[in-house]
């Protein structure tokens, strides 16, 4: 019999949690990258053996929804090896911070948490704007929107950004001197911001050169670097393509390095 983490004691899911090798990832998503493409990034670096759990829209979707625990996706699950547990983590941020600390991807001590932490919710607060301020929004505000987003909150975030990787020794990383969760995350939000037409004039290498390079550097990375020539990855590309397109100047071929 599987168990799931609804019948699981919390010995078992804390066994499971800090267990890195043996287990299986699914991470249940829609057909396109939206909320799950730092999420995508951070598992394919962190060395996981995962796979997608693809969700369509529409009726089946809705027919679905109460399925995920709070009614939402991204849901990542985790089956041990022999197929008898299964640990099912909603939310994600949540989802990203377990996968970061389970694979060694949160900072080597608590001080490097704080920091990853940090740059992490400073990418998040431009992935947000761009989330529910400009694809969530009418005509009219998302043109506004837009414009805000080129002269005021995408300045700003290259601004602090750089000033994180001038710090930490313009090494490619925003923490110490590996890869973490703050890398795969920001590379995740540079890929979007690269992608709306007019960006280039913010995000370029003389205005953000640390930022660029650290990106670079991130989808350089094996793991990474195989995911972002998959199938999957240019299904992904197409549908947010064919999404965005029609509501302004959007391509996501501008952000392939």
């Amino acid at each position: 019999m599987v168990q799931t983490s609804s019948t699981q004691s919390s010995q078992q899911l804390s066994t499971l949690a800090t267990q890195r090798d043996g287990s299986k990832f699914s991470l249940w998503y829609f057909k396109l990258h939206g909320l799950a493409i730092s999420t995508r990034a951070l598992l394919a670096i962190s060395g996981a053996d995962w796979s997608d759990k693809y969700q369509n829209q529409g009726d089946e979707w809705a027919a679905r929804k109460d399925e995920s625990p709070f009614g939402v996706l991204p849901v990542l699950y985790e089956t041990t090896s022999d197929g008898q547990t299964t640990l099912q983590i909603a939310e994600r941020d949540a989802i990203e911070r377990y996968i970061a600390q389970k694979f060694g991807l949160s900072g080597d001590n608590a001080w490097e948490q704080v920091l990853v932490n940090e740059a992490v919710s400073l990418n998040q607060s431009l992935f947000n704007y761009w989330v529910y301020r400009i694809l969530y929004s009418g005509p009219e505000e998302q043109a506004k929107a837009l414009e805000d987003l080129k002269s005021k909150h995408l300045p700003l975030w290259v601004r602090n950004v750089e000033s994180i990787l001038i710090k930490n020794g313009k090494n490619g990383h925003f923490v110490g001197n590996h890869f973490t969760h703050a890398d795969a995350h920001a590379s995740a939000v540079v890929d979007i911001m690269l992608s709306i037409v007019g960006t280039e004039s913010v995000l370029n290498e003389k205005t953000a050169p640390n930022l660029l390079a650290a990106h670079k550097k991130t989808v350089s990375h094996p793991g990474y670097a195989a995911y972002r020539k998959s199938d999957d990855w240019a299904f992904y590309i197409n549908s947010m393509n064919k999404f965005l397109e029609p509501k302004f100047a959007f391509d996501f071929n501008r952000a392939m390095v």
